[in-house]
């Protein structure tokens, strides 16, 4: 510690610029800024009014985020104002994170007092977000969280493609390879494992979708079990 503390007062602080902040804060507001949207919100869905309206409707949830696009967009457009509540694979990137992960997060969470001493229930859904690629690894993990109960909406962002891989490939100017994604009725399957699933297309759907997703899960004092919305 005598180290350290000797060596603070030797470092030279580190510079910082105004200017390059207010750059990057406006272009966080330009990436998360609101789409403009007909009046009948039937504009369709991008990713960015996705995160949005979820952090909206979910403002203290714990949010995870899989392997490929779903991890920046996540860092870039979710604001979180206590540590541990948006988890990402950074490290080695594995496919398949999402989900296991707010399982964990959920299990966790089911029990824990809101306030000591009252003895309610943390009612706050966990949020997976996870690729339509990412998916196929972990999915059936669904199946836990139904036999748990466990308070999870999983929103699965769908492009057909792993998008990240096929995006770095359009950059290069290459041809897409091996990225296209088999076609597969995400809805039957989730609802084969016993979760409660809907497919949102519009901004206006996305809103009604989230008011049912709250109103499945927090059920039975949040612990209604997980929903799935596939996004598109």
């Amino acid at each position: 510690r005598a180290v350290l503390a000797h060596l603070q007062t030797h470092l030279p602080r580190p510079r910082t610029s105004q200017g390059l902040r207010a750059r990057v804060r406006a272009a966080h507001q330009a990436l998360g800024g609101p789409p403009s949207e007909p009046a009948d919100g039937a504009a369709p869905l991008s990713v960015a009014s996705v995160y949005q309206a979820l952090q909206g409707a979910f403002p203290t949830s714990v949010y995870t985020a899989d392997a490929g696009n779903t991890t920046p967009l996540a860092m870039e457009l979710l604001r979180t104002d206590q540590p541990q509540r948006v988890l990402v694979p950074t490290d080695y990137s594995g496919m398949g994170y999402s989900l296991p992960a707010a399982v964990g997060a959920a299990v966790a969470a089911v029990g824990r007092e809101a306030a000591p001493g009252d003895g309610s229930t943390l009612l706050q859904p966990v949020v997976a977000t996870v690729g339509d690629g990412a998916v196929l690894m972990t999915g059936s993990e669904m199946a836990t969280a139904a036999r748990l109960r466990l308070p999870i909406i999983v929103v699965v962002m769908r492009d057909g493609e792993l998008g990240m891989i096929s995006g770095l490939q359009r950059v290069l100017q290459q041809d897409t390879d091996s990225t296209q994604l088999m076609a597969y009725d995400l809805l039957h399957w989730a609802k084969a494992l016993g979760v409660p699933a809907q497919r949102v297309q519009t901004a206006s759907g996305l809103a009604t979708a989230l008011h049912w997703a709250r109103e499945v899960v927090g059920a039975h004092n949040g612990m209604g079990g997980p929903v799935l919305l596939e996004c598109s």
